[in-house]
């Protein structure tokens, strides 16, 4: 009777080790996968915020200095193009390393993250106007 209690016991402890690791293993994956979205998250508003930046330097920089000089007082489709891919530029400038290393392994294509980013903060800053 012992040996059968015995064995028993053996057979239960042996299934709940095996519950034990799996469900330990789900909660390890299910603890990384948090960890990179917080930090996807942490890294997408972080250079969310760096593109309004770049579009604002480069906007008071050069921007006003081309409407100005310009006849009409508005830019060409050349000239936009030239203030975005200085914002993009101002934007890698400035955006901490680890940041854009996160977000390069995450995307798969960076530069076009980076372009989507300052055209949004461009059509922000122009109250929904992209122009």
């Amino acid at each position: 009777m012992d040996m059968m209690i015995s064995s028993i016991l053996e057979e239960f402890l042996a299934g709940v080790s095996v519950v034990l690791a799996g469900l330990l293993g789900v909660g390890i994956r299910y603890l990384f996968a948090r960890i990179k979205n917080d930090k996807l998250q942490s890294y997408g508003d972080l250079l969310a915020d760096l593109a309004e930046k770049a579009v604002k330097t480069v906007a008071q920089t050069t921007g006003d200095k081309l409407k100005l000089a310009a006849a009409d007082g508005k830019l060409t489709d050349e000239e936009k193009t030239e203030l975005k891919e200085s914002a993009v530029d101002v934007l890698k400038a400035i955006a901490p390393d680890a940041a854009m290393k996160f977000m390069g392994k995450v995307n798969s294509d960076l530069d076009e993250l980076l372009n989507t980013l300052i055209e949004s903060a461009v059509h922000d800053r122009n109250g929904g106007d992209s122009s």
